[in-house]
């Protein structure tokens, strides 16, 4: 095989992936045994080692490479090529600060900036310009306000919110605003406010109790959950259980996350994310001994 093609087990199966191609095949143990020395161009050699009964298979894998799912050719881009992008959605960052102090968090909890910046609000209505002007041909955008912790910072987000809706109506386009947050500000007043701007939220909840407490505590090193939950249950009621959803990490501390979804779901709330944390060097890091258990 050549260096684009890799052949694994999992689950007592045989798995032939194609990189190039993005392709995966499931192959017999006869196939995977011949594919360690096929390259494509040598069936006369597998032939002389496997016998007549490997013409069959080589007719099988011959298929899949003139189907270009098997040694595809690598795809040379030129160095110089700018495709003509239609950008469709921005992620704005509007503050590099944040008031909780997640173990697992990308950004260390600083983002590197000692000043804890915040996006000023005409730097936010430039970008919501630049959506505009980029891709006049499209109909509907998005843009998500996310940190940090975006609520740390109001000013912009009332004023950009206010000047996207009203590009809204100035260019007949329809822009989804979607904010991002771990539910530590979110008072009645906030959530009235989102409300009435049809803000889509992502709410930040890691499932059980014990769970979240684990890995989300705020600054002081205090627990979480029981500050946020009567909050977001308050914000997914007040909308009818719509235009939002939960968001949790599950870790190597949870691999049971199965738990975590039945226990935000016996909270009330029907809509679900939950996605492995990211992170390497960690007691919490999901490493390969722990995929047969997730899976």
């Amino acid at each position: 095989m050549n260096n684009g093609v890799h052949l694994f087990k999992f689950k007592d199966k045989n798995i032939l992936l194609d990189v190039e191609s993005s392709s995966l095949h499931i192959v017999d143990d006869e196939t995977a045994k011949i594919l360690e020395d096929f390259d494509g161009k040598n069936d006369e050699k597998i032939i002389g080692k496997y016998g007549e009964e490997a013409k069959e298979i080589l007719e099988e894998l011959h298929y899949l490479i003139n189907e270009n799912t098997l040694f595809a050719k690598e795809l040379k881009v030129p160095e110089n090529y700018r495709p003509e992008g239609i950008v469709k959605s921005l992620c704005l960052i509007i503050a590099e600060d944040c008031n909780l102090a997640c173990k697992y968090c990308f950004a260390g909890g600083d983002y590197g900036n000692e000043n804890h910046a915040k996006m000023p609000p005409e730097v936010a209505k430039r970008a919501v310009d630049f959506l505009l002007k980029t891709s006049p041909q499209r109909k509907n955008y998005e843009i998500d306000f996310f940190g940090g912790e975006p609520l740390l910072n109001m000013e912009t987000l009332k004023e950009v919110t206010a000047y996207a809706r009203a590009k809204e109506k100035e260019h007949n386009k329809n822009i989804k605003l979607t904010l991002t947050t771990n539910g530590m500000l979110l008072t009645d007043e906030v959530t009235e406010w989102l409300n009435e701007n049809n803000i889509s939220v992502v709410l930040s909840l890691d499932g059980r109790k014990s769970v979240h407490n684990a890995m989300r505590k705020d600054k002081g090193d205090f627990d979480t959950y029981d500050k946020i939950l009567p909050k977001f249950k308050k914000l997914v009621n007040s909308r009818n259980g719509e235009n939002y959803y939960l968001r949790g990490t599950y870790t190597a501390k949870n691999l049971d996350f199965t738990e975590d979804i039945l226990s935000m779901y016996n909270e009330g709330f029907r809509i679900l994310s939950l996605e492995p944390v990211v992170a390497k060097d960690a007691d919490y890091a999901i490493t390969e001994k722990d995929l047969p258990q997730i899976f």
